[in-house]
């Protein structure tokens, strides 16, 4: 997985947070188009999310391409935003803006070399998707220094990617005369892209290597502005967040006790931040948080967030999150599904009522849901016989094949269920953010553990299910 593809998982995965300052634009029609030729896909899917400092405004279009390779999206914007346009599953980063009548030509055979964009003010995209194509050229030297570079040489090396992505910018300056604000973007994601390729290195170093870096390795910091209220409409701002969060919070211990992750990131966030970068931090711990922990580690920080936060559109979204995450806490009444089985059963939650269940929601693409699948294989020896305990996988696979593939191949026995994505409605009321997801629920119906141990922490598990089987 490339820098560029983790930021898509890192930004999905916030359920949203973008842009700058409070004052509200006049709306305009805004205008984007795509010209594609050789697609395989027969839809185009457009996401734009305005505003950091709101978890609420988030627009996600998808729209079939007609018979003469053309898309055509319109839609409102209240500011300048960066949009993803997924174009055969590949992503593209675009800028758009109030008014803007934008088009992107493509031939998706050779897509990058055939790239186009045309129409009104298209020069801030044609820099960003010149600096994403560095960023994809750079994944083999990114993955080779991660393992084998000592620390000066990955220096070295980010150091010259940052030269590439700031010479882009530069030409692009002169040719084009962007504006001042877009300019100050973008030579603001590009030191955030620095930061957080130079964080992970120490991370990956510490973590799985047992080289721990000397604190002079991070003096790179002290050239990164912490603080930037403007970049907020940047996912790439709030990917550095929350890798330089991470920094503080763990400082890359491998004995690190992750339980207090959230609670210390609130603490942390408070004192490195301020402003909005720091209501953003804080709404960031809040709302992982309230799918990862228990939600009494949080109940003081959530109310004192939503008493003092002044950003609305924030306050509004960690509060859904929030209520979300009650709604499956432990002693909650789990909700029902009825979903169908590999053999074309109709299952419902309530079929399983009397029996304690160990819920595994995972996907076929899931490498840590793949990983834990032959710990559960142990798990589940212990209660063989055992008539009242039921293990349940729902698979949120988009597609069913690839779903029925992974069963087969991997040989999950138990009650095989799909739904399809996160959106879907059964991921929706088990407030499952990622992957892979565990809870157990007791004979009665109810949430028993709504964050539960993972197959692997086998001995635990084992005793957490005979502990409600009493």
């Amino acid at each position: 997985m490339n820098s560029f593809q983790f930021r898509l998982l890192f930004l999905f995965a916030l359920i949203g947070l973008s842009s700058m300052s409070l004052d509200v634009l006049a709306q305009e029609k805004t205008t984007f188009t795509t010209q594609l030729k050789n697609a395989r896909s027969k839809k185009v899917k457009l996401r734009i999310h305005e505003n950091l400092l709101s978890l609420e405004d988030v627009t996600e279009m998808v729209l079939p391409i007609s018979e003469t390779g053309e898309t055509t999206f319109e839609f409102e914007l209240q500011e300048p935003s960066v949009a993803y346009v997924f174009l055969d599953k590949q992503p593209l980063r675009v800028f758009l803006r109030p008014g803007d009548e934008l088009s992107l030509g493509a031939d998706m055979r050779q897509f990058y070399n055939s790239m186009r964009f045309a129409g009104s003010r298209t020069d801030a995209s044609e820099v960003i998707a010149a600096i994403q194509r560095i960023d994809e050229r750079a994944t083999q030297g990114v993955n080779t220094g991660l393992q084998n570079w000592g620390a000066d040489k990955f220096r070295e090396f980010a150091d010259k990617e940052r030269e590439k992505r700031q010479k882009v910018l530069k030409n692009a300056n002169t040719e084009n005369q962007l504006s001042s604000r877009d300019k100050t973007l973008i030579s603001a994601e590009i030191d955030y892209q620095w930061g957080i390729d130079l964080l992970q290195y120490a991370e990956y170093r510490s973590l799985f290597m047992g080289k721990k870096l000397p604190k002079k390795y991070f003096d790179f910091l002290k050239d990164i502005p912490l603080n930037n209220e403007y970049a907020l409409r940047s996912d790439i701002y709030a990917m550095f967040i929350n890798s330089y969060m991470n920094y503080l919070v763990t400082n890359y211990d491998a004995y690190y006790a992750m339980d207090n992750y959230y609670p210390d990131a609130i603490e942390v966030a408070k004192r490195n931040f301020e402003g909005g970068p720091m209501f953003f931090a804080l709404a960031q711990a809040i709302v992982e948080g309230s799918s990862k922990v228990d939600l009494s580690l949080l109940e003081e920080a959530y109310e004192n967030f939503i008493i003092e936060c002044p950003y609305k559109g924030l306050k509004q979204g960690v509060k859904a999150a929030y209520a979300r995450a009650k709604k499956v806490a432990a002693g909650e009444p789990a909700p029902d599904f009825f979903l169908t089985s590999m053999d074309g059963q109709e299952v419902a939650m309530g079929d399983l009522k009397g029996k304690v269940v160990y819920v595994d929601f995972w996907a076929s693409w899931c490498g840590p849901c793949i990983q834990e699948m032959s710990y559960a294989e142990d798990v589940k020896k212990k209660f063989k016989n055992n008539k009242e305990v039921a293990f349940v996988y729902i698979s949120l696979d988009e597609d069913v094949g690839s779903w029925q593939a992974a069963v087969n191949r991997l040989g999950i026995k138990g009650i095989n269920l799909h739904s399809p994505g996160f959106q879907s409605e059964v991921a929706k009321a088990y407030n499952v953010q990622n992957l892979p997801h565990y809870l157990l629920i007791d004979k009665d119906g109810k949430i028993a553990m709504p964050h539960a141990r993972r197959p692997s922490e086998t001995k635990d598990l084992i005793k957490d299910i005979q502990r409600f089987l009493k």
